[in-house]
């Protein structure tokens, strides 16, 4: 699948399974999407992506486990990885859903 279709993907699953939004936390993902990480163990700053939304996502700039600023990244300005790794998460969120769903249904 190429990072275009992901995304469509990815905004797909928002709309459908997380009323138009969702975050890392509210997933239970184990970790957020790493944009970048640069430094030492002293001195590390990560930019995370912590917020998925039908229009972007939003990022948490950490140094070290200290958060220093929020911003608002398009999904296009992403790298493949990161979408790869966005659209993984929603993935096995919407099976998840389904599975619930079949379940309850029974």
């Amino acid at each position: 699948m190429t990072k275009e279709e992901e995304i469509v993907e990815i905004k797909r699953i928002l709309r459908e399974h997380c009323e138009g939004s969702t975050s890392t936390c509210e997933l239970k993902a184990s970790s957020s999407p790493c944009i970048s990480s640069t430094g030492t163990n002293k001195q590390n700053v990560s930019v995370l992506v912590e917020r998925f939304n039908s229009y972007n996502v939003e990022t948490v700039t950490y140094l070290n486990e200290t958060e220093i600023t929020e911003d608002e990244v398009d999904y296009e300005d992403l790298s493949e990885d990161v979408i790869n790794e966005i659209y993984q998460l929603l993935e096995d969120y919407e099976t998840e859903c389904e599975k619930t769903f079949k379940r309850c249904q029974n």
